[in-house]
């Protein structure tokens, strides 16, 4: 089980626009994080990429695919896209009832 109290943390400067660090700042520069923030942000980012993969190799490949090859590698290129969707909308969710 995943403590969900508010940890303070001092930071001196944040990576504007990197969802990895992307973090409540005070300013006094303290910020609220919590353990199942990282761990939301952690399994968006790792579905993000998932899914990146999976069009970039679709896209490198469809020239050459058959169709059954091809209507396989898109399913699995729309299921990455959903988990990533899903991903982002638990974060969302998390950040809006949470608060952090």
């Amino acid at each position: 089980m995943l403590d969900k109290t508010l940890q303070p943390v001092t930071v001196m400067f944040i990576q504007v626009g990197d969802a990895r660090f992307s973090r409540w700042e005070k300013q006094d520069h303290s910020v609220l994080c919590c353990d199942e923030k990282a761990r939301l942000v952690e399994e968006h980012h790792r579905a993000a990429i998932a899914y990146s993969q999976a069009l970039r190799a679709l896209n490198q490949q469809k020239k050459i695919l058959s169709a059954p090859e091809y209507q396989r590698l898109r399913k699995t290129v729309d299921e990455k896209a959903a988990e990533s969707e899903k991903a982002r909308l638990a974060l969302q969710r998390h950040q809006a009832e949470h608060g952090c």
